[in-house]
């Protein structure tokens, strides 16, 4: 097997609610890329916006559009910008009002200099081009990034520590100040390890122990430690949500939560950015590209080295080193699609490897935060740690007929799913479910939300049921024998 290494560090040392987010949390720049599904032309000047960026700008949308490289009559460009019947204008005043609170923020904040148009030009031009300046994106991602020392004590008295990164999801309001409440994404290796964590009748038993401390530390404030509880995670997804309470620092310093993007996909090639604390050496960035948006790799368990475990992740050659565990994954507009976990040194045969780390893709890293967020007002103690749910079905499934959604803009690879054989007969799926059954889609109910998923890849039913924490129902579309059909089970 190659070698991997969890991009955590870890050193011996002696005696010792919010602005951005998923689903209904969603921020304002999340709402901004909703709305301007159609922008166009160079700087993507807004549908029916003539008028309100004259007022401002002193040019009609169309000059804007040709000293931006359009080129054709004004018809030609309006033309371009059509869209469905008695929708064009509907909501442009409130939409290019938020734009504009959007850009006055950028400026208050340091991280714009520019003019209201090139705000539009830079904002919502989107990561193209082998130029990018990713400037933007790091002084975004900073403000929401931190650095984690993360201390153990075994049940022997052996102290050790770890270091790693991660990022503020969820940030605490009341009206526009912040309260000093703080939710936080890492890895649960960075404060999880396999220990001596008993002894029973002087034998060492060891298993997953987690850290009794855990300090975070905001970008250019190595010396301010901010103390954070441990609310819960999955270790078999390796992701942990960290809780820091009234805290006077995340109060009074201008942190943001994370934006987040309305549309998940990653392209292969896409310029990102890796925000973390590599070597405990405080909040850093380094850059590259999504080298391949999804693939499995094998490691060591948290819970169990002895054993290994199968995770999802996609692939980036921005440079991943200890310390960088837990930290953000960032596109071009500063919004994040991951948290780095791990990095490929050598192959099997021991040759050394450069540019391949990893990254656990933000709809994981989503769903298990918000579960375990929604689970701590009513489960968490302070002192106890809540374990991701996810129902099983007891199914297992072969995927078939892998083609490509080939468009101008991706090349997405499509799996037909079918079920290959039932692996648990307590849940009775046989009684629903058949052999060679092919999954279209599964719809369900989360925090009072219908949503609809279509099955196209083989971890899609593994992914989408970590939403499923309760007991609801469960509607799967399938084919039988190509006969369109609905399923109905009851998870929980």
């Amino acid at each position: 097997m190659d070698n991997f290494n969890y991009a955590s560090g870890q050193s011996q040392y002696g005696g010792a609610y919010h602005q951005g987010v998923s689903g209904a949390r969603m921020s304002g720049k999340a709402i901004v890329w909703t709305i301007i599904a159609s922008v166009v032309i160079g700087c993507l000047v807004v549908v029916a916006t003539i008028g309100w960026l004259q007022d401002r700008t002193g040019l009609s949308a169309f000059e804007l559009a040709v000293r931006n490289g359009f080129q054709g009559t004004e018809q030609e460009w309006l033309a371009g910008l059509q869209g469905s019947p008695g929708q064009d204008g509907r909501d442009t005043d409130a939409f290019m009002d938020m734009v504009y609170q959007e850009w006055q923020q950028a400026v208050t904040d340091g991280l714009f200099t520019g003019t209201l148009l090139e705000f539009l030009t830079y904002y919502f031009s989107g990561p193209q081009g082998d130029n990018m300046d990713l400037t933007f994106s790091a002084r975004t991602a900073m403000r929401s990034s931190v650095a984690i020392l993360a201390s153990f004590q075994n049940a022997i008295g052996e102290s050790s520590a770890s270091t790693g990164s991660g990022v503020i999801y969820y940030l605490g309001m009341n009206g526009a100040a912040r309260n000093g409440y703080a939710f936080i994404i890492t890895n649960y290796h960075v404060i999880g390890r396999h220990d001596v964590a008993r002894v029973v009748l002087g034998v060492q038993v060891r298993e997953l122990i987690v850290a009794h401390t855990v300090q975070v530390f905001l970008y250019g404030m190595p010396t301010v430690s901010i103390p954070a509880s441990i609310v819960g995670g999955s270790a078999q997804h390796d992701i942990a949500i960290l809780k820091v309470k009234d805290n006077e620092t995340i109060r009074n310093t201008p942190v943001r939560a994370v934006t987040l993007p309305t549309c998940w996909n990653l392209t292969a090639g896409e310029p990102i950015i890796a925000v973390g604390n590599p070597l405990n050496d405080g909040i850093s960035v380094t850059d590259g590209v999504v080298s391949r948006r999804t693939e499995n790799i094998q490691m060591q368990s948290i819970e169990n080295p002895s054993t290994s475990i199968s995770y999802r992740v996609f692939r980036i050659s921005a440079a991943i080193n200890p310390g960088n565990s837990g930290g953000g994954i960032f596109n071009a507009r500063g919004e994040m699609v991951g948290i780095a976990q791990a990095r490929l040194f050598s192959t099997a045969e021991g040759r050394p490897v450069d540019n391949i780390g990893y990254a656990i893709p933000l709809d994981i890293a989503i769903r298990i935060a918000d579960q375990i967020i929604d689970r701590a007002e009513l489960e968490w103690t302070g002192n106890n740690i809540i374990d991701m749910r996810r129902p099983t079905l007891g199914i297992t499934v072969t995927s078939v007929n892998i083609t490509w959604c080939d468009d101008a803009d991706d090349v997405e690879v499509i799996e037909t799913i079918k079920i290959s054989g039932f692996n648990n007969p307590q849940f009775n799926v046989q009684n629903h479910f058949q052999i060679n059954d092919v999954f279209v889609s599964m719809t369900y109910q989360v925090r009072g939300q219908w949503v609809s998923h279509d099955i196209t890849r083989m971890f899609h039913i593994g992914d989408f049921l970590i939403d499923l924490y309760g007991v609801g129902n469960v509607t799967f579309s399938i084919l039988r024998g190509g006969v369109p059909m609905d399923i109905i089970i009851l998870v929980g």
